[in-house]
């Protein structure tokens, strides 16, 4: 069994953010310090660096659940009711999707798209999810070189 907690993120009076999390809330919270001091780029960061400072920020525990591992995205559907419920300002993505593609739910779908791997002319081989930082390397540039002259 996991142990699970849905967290909401305060500044003054205003909900910012809500998440979940496996670990202890004051872990997750120096998690979210970090990528604030080292330039996270999502709305929630973004947003505290222009209207507070992080010591400002009130981090408080609203759900928890011990849940079986093959359930973990039970804990999603959960979030996103309080998501749904609440509207805080920075949540931009769904913490669950009940769409399914191809028989898949979003999130499986994504996992198993950003997995595929891909063989590129070149000779390289990498995941899918990859591809727009490959199609900057030295080596696939070189071979666009190769094909343009041939």
């Amino acid at each position: 069994m996991l142990e699970f907690i849905i967290y909401q993120v305060r500044h003054l009076d205003k909900i910012l953010y809500i998440g979940s999390t496996r670990i202890k809330l004051n872990i997750r919270k120096s998690i979210h310090y970090y990528y604030y001091r080292n330039n996270g780029t999502c709305e929630f960061y973004n947003y505290i660096r222009k209207n507070c400072d992080f010591s400002e920020l009130i981090f408080e525990e609203i759900f928890r659940k011990k849940i079986r591992n093959i359930e973990k995205y039970k804990i999603n559907e959960i979030e996103q009711i309080y998501i749904d419920k609440i509207n805080p300002i920075c949540n931009q993505r769904k913490a669950y999707c009940e769409l399914l593609r191809n028989g898949f739910s979003n999130n499986e779908y994504q996992k198993k798209y950003r997995s595929y791997n891909v063989v590129c002319g070149c000779g390289s081989n990498f995941k899918k999810s990859s591809e727009f930082a490959h199609k900057k390397c030295k080596k696939h540039k070189r071979y666009l070189e190769c094909v343009k002259i041939n």
